[in-house]
């Protein structure tokens, strides 16, 4: 175990409104690292709620605990943002509320850092999971572990997955280089910022797993529209298009991975929203892309005909919904059966109370 210092070394950002009991576990697992030359600075965007006295009892019994609070509420990434703008240690962390660390992240990253200087961040493997363990995959799966050279990089993110900034530990100066999180990227200004940083600077991955991303009804990645992760997906991907400090061939990869992402986001949000659900938003907008666009695959425009199709029959949509339903649930379970044995250490999956 690695013994205090004076000076905290790393800041970790907990933005937070109104999840008072998840946040005390998030907090929990950063006080909880094996590295604890740190200090967690937790950004209440006007909860109105328990929360301030929640994290103000946290903060009598650990000094490390810093309590800040918003006026009003101004918006989630402004809150990341507000975060940001207070880092002075050489490192800082991004950890969402309802989200955790793993025991030994901070002093595996510290350790990786200092071995690789060039590397303006460290991201580890963070692993996606329910609140009752039903489903496990791993943010880095298609990555190789090692140093990671621009521009490489951002293609790597494009095509590989971009690393979930729970298991990131950044240098301070990734904030002098690269700034602060774009607002207009919305949901997305995680992976935003990440491509922003890969495109000029090296980084390192490592494998082992390092946070826990809890997905539940209420976490952004569960509250999107196809409209907006498509307007998204389009804005952050337009910029590297037109680099022309990047080769043909290179941007030639990214408009590969543009069409991809968009052709299996329209499938994903269809199949989910409108042929299993009843939310017809996907589809309408779908409807629009087919009019606009010529180059989806021939597997997206079925399944856009099929929905159209489903949708206008109550009756058979409701068959076709239940039959499908029944299916994933079976799926669902050989998936996460399968998918345990990667992770079934269950060091990996322990986090303190």
């Amino acid at each position: 175990m690695i013994s205090k210092e004076n000076t905290p070394q790393i800041t970790t950002i907990i933005p937070t409104y109104k999840r008072p009991k998840l946040l005390v576990r998030a907090i929990k697992s950063v006080l909880n690292q094996t590295y604890h030359n740190l200090q967690v600075h937790v950004f209440d965007n006007a909860s109105g709620d328990e929360t301030k006295e929640t994290v103000l009892k946290i903060s009598q019994e650990d000094s490390r605990v810093v309590y800040h609070e918003h006026d009003e509420n101004i918006g989630a990434v402004n809150n990341f943002n507000s975060g940001l703008k207070m880092v002075k240690s050489p490192y800082f962390s991004l950890l969402s509320d309802d989200n955790v660390l793993l025991p030994n992240f901070y002093e595996d990253a510290i350790l990786a850092l200092k071995q690789n200087s060039e590397a303006i961040f460290f991201a580890g493997q963070t692993l996606r999971i329910t609140n009752d363990y039903q489903k496990i995959s791993g943010s880095l799966d298609k990555w190789k572990p090692g140093f990671i050279n621009p521009p490489m990089g951002l293609i790597h993110l494009m095509e590989k997955g971009i690393p979930i900034w729970e298991g990131v530990l950044f240098r301070r100066k990734v904030i002098e280089q690269v700034g602060f999180l774009d607002p207009e990227n919305q949901s997305a200004c995680d992976q935003d910022y990440m491509m922003r940083i890969s495109r000029h600077h090296p980084f390192f991955i490592s494998k082992k797993p390092c946070a826990l991303f809890f997905v539940h009804e209420e976490s952004w990645s569960e509250n999107r529209q196809l409209n907006v992760v498509l307007s998204t997906l389009k804005l952050r991907t337009t910029p590297w298009l037109h680099d022309t400090d990047l080769s043909p061939e290179l941007r030639m990869r990214i408009k590969k991975v543009f069409n991809s992402r968009r052709n299996s986001s329209v499938q994903h949000f269809v199949f989910n929203q409108t042929i299993i659900g009843k939310n017809k938003e996907p589809l309408n907008t779908a409807l629009k892309i087919l009019k606009t666009e010529n180059d989806l695959s021939y597997r997206v425009i079925s399944l856009i005909k099929f929905a159209k199709y489903v949708s206008y029959n109550h009756l058979i949509h409701s068959a076709i919904s239940a039959m499908i339903k029944n299916y994933v649930q079976l799926k669902k379970k050989f998936i996460f059966l399968k998918g345990f044995r990667n992770y079934k250490e269950n060091k990996y999956l322990t986090v303190k109370s």
